[in-house]
């Protein structure tokens, strides 16, 4: 703008120092076309510097990308599965960095999707594209919210907040009712008593048997809680919140008293449990930990992780009688299954089933005698067959 001015008053200074004739109208416009040629002078300099940054910029996130597809095909030739995970989350930091920049997205997604092709190669992927609807709960009501799934023995139970309904071979049964208000936060099955422990809040549990929900006591009430398991007589509840692990004897018709079930220091930031004789916990941050008669087994490893690694667990399934442990991540759209190896006594990574369609995975569940997995969103149940 200084330059502007500058040459705008030469040649203002000009002109009327030097006694010339001129018609005043046709000076003035001499004035405004000089200081309109500058104003376009000033303009292109501008664009085209503006260009050679911009230019300049879209290079370095060329070059990023690049770096990124170079980093992919050295990944490939490695054998270190640590070394790979680690060159392919670099790999993926670049293309996430070229992703908004214009011009660009088409290769950074292309980089995305060889990324994506190595993992799933390397970590025996099961790709489900198209999962086999099992049931579709929009059938039977106009506004279905599932949140929980579980099967025993021929029956799938499917929860939403306020109903549980009963699906065997395909054919909704009439939903029966679980409660009136609150809020429901967990059930699992009880293959001892042949029945489907249901955990409410304020304190309730209810079990759904021989087609009847019933209310069921506790002694001196139930401790703050938001997850229930079951194994053998007994049933065990989280409460994640606090760190805090509980378990009930069955009686009869009703519960006994609370007994702390771990020290609370095993069960600090655990955000899930499985039971099979030994307690599995899951962090929030997915590290897997296991105890036996109350006891941290440190001699426990898990092998062999994939390479995209277990961060934001959302669910977990094992029993006594399945060899394997299955874990939800649900934002990654995906189930990991590992092996309860004889030998080692380590859980080895094998396989993981990835839902490419399936945006709102709310639950899953395990029928390893049937070699099915389950999975919910918000109104369908979908099953593929388990490699085992």
């Amino acid at each position: 703008y200084k330059g502007f001015v500058w040459l705008r008053d030469t040649v203002k200074s000009f002109y009327n120092g030097h006694p010339i004739s001129v018609d005043p109208k046709a000076k003035k416009k001499a004035i405004g076309f000089a200081v309109g040629v500058v104003a376009i002078l000033f303009i292109g300099t501008y664009a085209v510097l503006s260009s050679t940054m911009a230019s300049k910029e879209i290079q370095k996130y060329e070059d990023l990308l690049n770096q990124g597809f170079a980093i992919v095909d050295s990944a490939k030739s490695e054998v270190d599965k640590e070394r790979i995970t680690e060159l392919l989350q670099s790999a993926e930091a670049k293309a996430d960095q070229a992703m908004d920049v214009r011009g660009l997205k088409d290769r950074a997604v292309e980089l995305k999707t060889q990324i994506q092709d190595v993992r799933f190669t390397l970590d025996d992927v099961v790709l489900v594209s198209e999962p086999t609807v099992f049931a579709d709960l929009s059938t039977v009501t106009s506004t279905p919210n599932l949140v929980r799934v579980r099967k025993l023995l021929d029956t799938l139970y499917v929860f939403e907040n306020e109903k549980v309904y009963e699906v065997l071979s395909g054919t909704i049964k009439d939903p029966q009712s679980i409660l009136d208000e609150g809020k429901l936060l967990d059930a699992y099955r009880f293959d001892d008593f042949e029945s489907v422990v249901v955990m409410l809040d304020e304190g309730r549990i209810k079990e759904h048997i021989g087609g009847v929900v019933k209310n069921m006591d506790v002694e001196e009430g139930v401790k703050p809680a938001d997850q229930v398991v079951t194994y053998g007589s007994r049933i065990y509840t989280l409460d994640t919140k606090a760190g805090k692990l509980w378990k009930y004897q069955r009686k009869r018709d009703s519960y006994g008293s609370a007994e702390v079930a771990l020290p609370d220091e095993f069960v600090q930031n655990v955000s899930m449990i499985a039971i099979d004789g030994s307690i599995y916990t899951v962090s929030n941050s997915g590290e897997i930990t296991r105890y036996y008669a109350g006891e941290l087994e440190e001699n426990f490893d898990v092998v062999d992780t994939p390479l995209l690694p277990l961060t934001n667990p959302t669910d977990i399934y094992t029993d006594l009688d399945t060899p394997y442990v299955f874990i939800l991540e649900a934002d990654q759209k995906r189930v990991l299954q590992y092996y309860k190896s004889p030998r080692t006594e380590d859980l080895e990574y094998t396989t993981q089933y990835y839902f490419e369609t399936l945006n709102d995975i709310r639950g899953f569940t395990v029928d390893f005698e049937d070699k099915t997995l389950y999975v919910i969103d918000k109104s369908k149940v979908y099953t593929v067959d388990i490699k085992a």
